[in-house]
């Protein structure tokens, strides 16, 4: 189980913001909330509050629990959103968000990336509907295809497939 600094520092990473930040965010000192970042000190829970709802995350999360990191009427909403645009039942959807690095805030949860994620996971697994492909354009199918294949490449093949799209498309590519 991680604990609450381990999680606080996790949240403000995805969340991308700083101790300062908190401060502002929370009204809590700036040596309590170090305390708290560095472990040596637990926050009461009224702090604790204020951390999560200052970083949108869950607060039982934020105290090492198993639970999801976003708070639940945001994931809600989200699951809602990607069922409708894909057509799909929340309980699919859902099903998918808990087996997601979305789920134990590997990553940020948000509509795009959980529609991606979906899109991605059911090519992958070779379920989607055959009308599907009919009805997306030639550059989201061949965004979709490039995007399965590189999640399932190694570190060299990634800077192999980055050396050959910096070549390919110099304008297109400038990192």
């Amino acid at each position: 189980m991680d604990g609450l600094s381990n999680r606080l520092i996790k949240a403000m990473k995805i969340r991308g913001m700083k101790q300062a930040d908190l401060v502002r965010a929370t009204g809590i000192n700036k040596g309590a909330l170090s305390c708290y970042i560095k472990g040596t000190y637990e926050p009461k829970q009224k702090n604790i509050h204020l951390l999560a709802k200052a970083l949108k995350v869950n607060e039982a999360w934020l105290m090492g629990y198993e639970t999801p990191m976003e708070q639940e009427n945001e994931i809600d909403s989200i699951i809602k959103a990607v069922a409708n645009k894909l057509n799909m039942s929340e309980s699919a959807i859902r099903k998918r968000y808990n087996n997601s690095i979305f789920n134990d805030g590997t990553y940020e949860l948000t509509e795009h990336g959980l529609e991606n994620y979906i899109i991605s996971d059911r090519i992958y697994n070779e379920d989607l509907e055959a009308d599907y492909y009919e009805n997306m354009s030639k550059e989201d199918s061949l965004i979709l295809i490039i995007g399965t294949a590189l999640s399932n490449m190694n570190y060299e093949e990634l800077k192999k497939a980055e050396h050959l799209l910096r070549k390919s498309f110099p304008n297109k590519f400038p990192f």
